[in-house]
């Protein structure tokens, strides 16, 4: 595409940075010359920052540590207002908030909102139901503060993507290639079928 048209707008899928500057690599030594424009490198991380940024996203991602600072919090409070039996007595050990903190993630990879996990978790275990609270309360203090995580980039670029009002916000990338991944997520798989 670069050769026929080299202002085309391409986007680059790749899993790891390493596949990144592979990539780069091959391309510059296939081409005829050593410019190339509108050719742009994304992980899904970055491709979701990319396109809440081309929205106009004004939400401030938080890191891991700030995530799991915030999960301590949730999981203290609760403690100590009695709402998790079970959880309480390792509410702050380090190893609880991180597993905690990557369930969230993965419920989250797979578009389970905390009222899904909540009504799920209804007819589940007593642990799951005090997860499930926990996930809520989560959720709530993100939005609550206008915070978003790194999995939840992805839930905000998705719903860009199919926003009437933004519809035709990457019609102008000409190619997305995609290279490195053996599966994708539920929201992954969403945000290349937009």
């Amino acid at each position: 595409l670069k050769r026929k048209s080299p202002l085309a707008k391409v986007w680059t899928l790749l899993a790891t940075e390493r596949q990144m500057v592979d990539f780069r690599r091959r391309l510059y030594d296939q081409s005829l010359s050593s410019t190339l424009f509108n050719l742009e490198f994304f992980n899904f991380y970055t491709l979701y920052r990319r396109i809440l940024a081309m929205a106009g996203s004004r939400h401030h991602r938080v890191d891991e540590v700030v995530r799991d600072g915030l999960l301590r919090h949730i999981l203290e409070t609760l403690s100590a207002a009695g709402a998790l039996p079970i959880l309480s007595p390792i509410a702050g050990a380090p190893g609880l908030i991180r597993a905690v903190g990557e369930l969230i993630y993965e419920l989250k990879q797979n578009l389970v909102s905390p009222d899904v996990m909540h009504a799920a978790a209804a007819r589940m275990p007593p642990k799951l139901r005090e997860l499930a609270a926990v996930y809520r309360a989560y959720q709530e203090q993100l939005i609550t503060a206008d915070i978003v995580d790194r999995e939840g980039e992805g839930w905000l670029a998705l719903d860009v993507l199919h926003d009437p009002d933004w519809a035709g916000l990457v019609s102008d990338v000409d190619l997305l290639v995609v290279d490195g991944y053996d599966q994708f997520n539920v929201v992954q798989a969403r945000l290349l079928a937009a």
